[in-house]
């Protein structure tokens, strides 16, 4: 019995290591696009003596910048720092499926809910990105894991660290302190025995997160970064942006698979098919509301797939437990293998035949943009002396001693274009920084996903060369335009 007992853990404990080990071969390769942002964001703070309150592009809660900050001057900046936090942070997450799949249905289901976040593609990918997208994830379930264990303290730390990672996080302790309080008032026998600061209790760790709001009004004049509040709007483009969001998500990153369980649970517990006991349930419509809201609010604002990432523990979970309730167990097991192998299916097709989608952030496809990146740059290195190249992701600066690939004594640098603005200003700000810089050939990459490039380049691109990465699959690759 006790061996059983014990055989759980330490499968999920195996796991959890496998899934760190197997991304140490992947530290050291080019961060791209957003990654460079966070990687810059915590340059800054620890240039800043490790004061968070220093403005960057993509300003944000200072938790992740600051732990990882602390770690720059403990081991010296380095991008493996930030992506072995992104691997650990993988790691927990599986460990925490695990742990509340466990608890609200039983060991079985919470050992395959893990299975199934660990092979599906998002997963992978953002394992391997150093973003907030996989370090706030484990530590929102943290927070509704010591909630359904009424485990104060754990919940009351893993929030707290939440909310100030990423500003989205507060949804979770409003939403848990909404409930409590009006539990707290449905349950009371008479008015005069309602005591809401039990309720109230789960919206501390709120608290620090507008006392941080505070502290950015007092230093920058805003209480949250202006640039990420203008991306939010509701128009009449609305219903067009949530049919978006629905189809990345579901058809381009694979939600259908867990999805077809849990509505699958869902009628059978509606119409009493199947016994669900009260936190199942009460699991269940947390779960699949927090899911309706944020695909809404990200509808109205800027979507990446990563935005969504921490939900897809829960839906997981939820997947898994309607398997292990549903079927008899004689089979249960083998559909929830068969889910896997379906993920491992779909994950496996989608990085050898299929064109990468969102830039490949949300699949195995994140290892063409990687390796595409490294050798466009080093094509060009191998070129022109000193070039400026454009791209229209956000790369680091190639010459940098950070990556360590490019020869350090070439001249060159990067240049982000600037969809913010219109073309002529984009284009001008182009030339003006490779006059100044003593900057020639400018180059373009423009990515296969990305066919539309700006049209003021129509006119003035030469074609240098088409690079593919060295895979199976030809549909991804990189053009190079000279810019006369």
């Amino acid at each position: 019995m006790s061996k059983t007992k014990n055989a759980y853990p330490t499968f999920v404990f195996i796991v959890c290591l496998i899934n760190f080990l197997i991304r140490i071969p992947f530290f050291s390769r080019i961060l791209t696009n957003d990654a460079n942002l966070y990687t810059v964001g915590v340059l800054r703070v620890f240039q800043n003596h490790l004061n968070p309150f220093v403005e960057f592009w993509g300003y944000k809660p200072p938790f992740l910048f600051e732990l990882t900050a602390l770690l720059f001057k403990i081991f010296g900046p380095s991008i493996i720092v930030g992506n072995a936090l992104s691997a650990i942070a993988s790691s927990i997450t599986l460990w925490y499926t695990y742990l509340l799949g466990t608890h609200l249905f039983n060991k079985k289901a919470g050992v395959w809910a893990m299975l199934i976040l660990f092979f599906f593609p998002i997963f992978s990918a953002q394992s391997l990105q150093f973003t907030d997208a996989i370090f706030v994830t484990p530590l929102l379930l943290a927070t509704i894991y010591y909630y359904y264990r009424s485990q104060r303290i754990g919940y009351l730390i893993s929030a707290t660290l939440a909310v100030l990672t990423r500003e989205t996080s507060i949804c979770i302790p409003i939403f848990l302190g909404i409930y409590e309080v009006f539990k707290t008032i449905y349950m009371a026998s008479s008015r005069k025995k309602i005591k809401l600061y039990t309720a109230f209790f789960y919206w501390l760790p709120l608290a620090p997160f507008v006392l941080w709001m505070g502290i950015n009004k007092y230093v920058f004049g805003w209480f949250l970064w202006p640039i990420n509040i203008e991306f939010f709007t509701v128009d009449a483009t609305f219903i067009q942006r949530i049919t978006f969001t629905l189809r990345v998500a579901f058809l381009q990153n694979g939600l259908y698979i867990p999805f077809a369980f849990i509505m699958l649970y869902v009628i059978l517990v509606f119409t009493k098919k199947i016994h669900a006991t009260y936190i199942q349930i009460h699991a269940t419509i947390l779960f699949l509301s927090l899911f309706a809201v944020f695909i809404i609010f990200y509808s109205i604002g800027f979507f990446h797939p990563r935005y969504i990432l921490f939900l897809y523990p829960y839906l997981c979970i939820l997947a898994s437990g309607a398997i292990f309730t549903i079927w008899k167990p004689s089979i249960n097991t083998y559909i929830a293998g068969g889910t896997c192998m379906i993920l491992i299916a779909f994950q496996i097709f989608r990085y050898a035949y299929l064109p990468m989608q969102s830039w490949g952030e949300a699949d195995l496809s994140i290892l063409h943009t990687q390796t595409l990146y490294t050798q466009s740059l080093q094509r060009i290195e191998q070129e022109f002396p000193n070039p400026l190249i454009v791209t229209s992701q956000v790369i680091y600066p190639w010459k940098h001693p950070y990556f360590g690939y490019a020869k350090q004594d070439k001249k060159s640098d990067m240049w982000t274009w600037n969809v913010n603005i219109s073309e002529e200003k984009s284009y001008a700000g182009v030339l003006r920084y490779a006059s100044i810089k003593g900057l020639s050939p400018i180059i373009f990459i423009q990515q296969s996903d990305d066919m539309n490039s700006p049209a003021i380049f129509n006119d003035k691109r030469i074609l240098f060369d088409k690079v593919y990465d060295g895979s199976i699959n030809t549909t991804n690759y990189h053009l190079l335009y000279i810019i006369r």
